[in-house]
């Protein structure tokens, strides 16, 4: 798999304002789920139960429209799996499932991750059953590969360890053999078995939508025992107790692909096949954060983005709006990055009469790695003004997006694979953060003795149920807990270096921030 990014024709203006973290915790959020505490999970799908990790083309169509383009459905003998190429959006893509991973080449030299173990010493190849109706424009395929330490062995006509089967016409239910004749150099330790309705190996082309392929029976060929070996059972079916069953070959059995989570109001750039985003409970404060992870390979780079927006990504919708008491956005980051850069773009948008948007003009920040959560404040109230003359009137500015995103093209700077931007506390301020922090620390909970030397005591007003993390003064977090139906908590200080530390409850009741010396 390849990926590019595209420069951006400029440049914008930068932003390196850093305060303190606990400069913004007094902050009062006006955005939904600004804090990414909020997760929810998307529905999802069924695949079948093989006892392997597999992969389908379901992932991606799925999260696209809730489409599926592979399913169960009746075959020679009870449940077959069936692919079909489907129209998602204005694209046709093709049904594939894999017992493992998405290779990690392409072409010649393709590899697939994981795949079925093999306890048989015997197995030469499978084989399975299979019913199709293929345009010949784009033939689909059926790929097995066989592996040692992760390796492929032995002689194919797509690479070492590898065979493939072109699937095109039409066909009612036929049994196909794929077999390696000549054996293995090196006995296999595992076998992958790949099945497609397009030609998802060859150049960029059109797919025909309606081309399926259905399989069944899948299972191992294998020269293990003898004659004296089998029985047979009552449905006359002989039986060989030795050899290497396909795990799950039948497709009989169904279960659901756990769900994903995603971060409610926030639209995030999603890869079927890689980990673009994660819920991190590294956050800034709160209980979790969203990290957002720039993946890549040899030669190429994808960040990752995400934007407080609605509707599509590529397409976003701001639904924050503000009016003239707003003077500010901020939010807290950490980049966990060596020589790469982020960004943060705030755009603007003028709502028109038929209920489109405008971008009236956008502010960009470039964020240098870090290795503990700084907070961002952008005060946009003299911007907005500035554009009075040219605009008319300010109270055109009627809604803001925030995005964030995990590398950028600049000068000197190219994205870096294994870039991680953690983003939390995004919110949108009617006052100056710096004005609003003076009553941050005064404390809901009492702590005694205070100060500490071996353990101290928090003593709330009625139980609570929450969590609580420390930071110490230069707001790194060190340390989180949660609590049940507590009235009191003690918490052993003997760990911390002597100074101040801040112990932040969030709780069924609110929020609460209580600073204790440590002796």
């Amino acid at each position: 798999m390849t990926g590019e990014i595209s420069k951006p024709e400029y440049m914008k203006n930068y932003l390196l304002p850093a305060v303190a973290l606990f400069a913004a915790q007094g902050l009062s959020a006006q955005i939904e789920n600004g804090n990414f505490d909020h997760w929810v999970e998307k529905e999802t799908y069924q695949q079948p139960t093989m006892g392997v990790e597999t992969m389908s083309s379901n992932l991606e169509t799925f999260h696209n429209d809730g489409s599926l383009n592979v399913m169960p459905v009746d075959g020679p003998d009870g449940k077959a799996l069936r692919l079909e190429s489907i129209n998602v959006g204005n694209e046709t893509i093709p049904g594939f499932f894999i017992t493992g991973n998405v290779p990690d080449q392409e072409g010649e030299g393709l590899v697939f991750g994981g795949g079925v173990p093999l306890t048989d010493s015997n197995i030469s190849g499978v084989s399975f059953s299979i019913r199709h109706e293929i345009d010949a424009s784009s033939p689909g395929f059926v790929i097995v590969q066989f592996k040692a330490n992760g390796v492929p062995v032995g002689e194919g006509n797509m690479g070492a360890g590898t065979m493939m089967v072109p699937i095109a016409g039409v066909a009612e239910w036929q049994d196909i053999n794929i077999q390696f004749e000549n054996g293995f150099e090196t006995t296999p330790d595992q076998c992958v078995f790949a099945v497609a309705s397009g030609d998802l190996l060859g150049d960029d082309q059109s797919f025909p939508v309606g081309s399926f392929i259905e399989v069944d029976n899948l299972n191992f060929i294998s020269s293990t025992g003898t004659e004296g070996n089998q029985f047979i059972t009552e449905d006359e079916i002989s039986v060989n107790p030795a050899a290497q069953v396909f795990p799950g070959g039948n497709f009989e059995n169904w279960t659901d692909v756990a769900a994903e989570l995603t971060p409610a109001g926030v639209l995030v750039q999603f890869d079927p096949f890689t980990t673009t985003y994660e819920r991190t409970e590294d956050a800034s404060s709160g209980m979790y954060a969203l990290a957002l992870n720039t993946v890549g390979g040899d030669g190429w780079s994808n960040p990752t983005k995400a934007v407080f927006a609605e509707g599509e990504l590529d397409n976003a919708v701001p639904y924050i709006e503000i009016n003239e008491s707003h003077r500010s956005v901020s939010f807290a980051y950490k980049f966990e990055a060596e020589d790469d850069k982020a960004s943060a773009v705030v755009h603007f948008f003028a709502q028109t009469g038929d209920g489109s948007f405008d971008e009236v003009f956008d502010k960009e920040f470039i964020l240098e790695p870090t290795d503990q959560y700084t907070v961002v404040e952008y005060t946009f109230r003299e911007d907005l003004e500035a554009l009075l003359p040219m605009r008319g009137s300010m109270a055109e500015v009627t809604h803001v997006s925030i995005e964030f995103n995990s590398g950028i093209w600049a000068e000197g700077n190219t994205p870096k694979a294994g870039s991680v931007l953690k983003v939390d506390e995004v919110a949108l301020s009617g006052g100056s953060l710096r004005n609003e922090t003076r009553a941050v620390f005064t404390p809901g909970v009492t702590a005694f003795p205070n100060p500490a030397t071996h353990r101290v005591s928090f003593e709330f007003t009625l139980p609570r149920s929450g969590f609580y993390r420390v930071f110490n003064a230069t707001g790194a977090q060190v340390d989180v807990k949660q609590f049940s139906s507590a009235k009191t908590l003690v918490y052993e200080v003997n760990h911390l270096r002597s100074g101040v530390y801040f112990f932040r409850f969030q709780h069924n009741a609110g929020v609460d921030v209580v600073r204790v010396i440590v002796h």
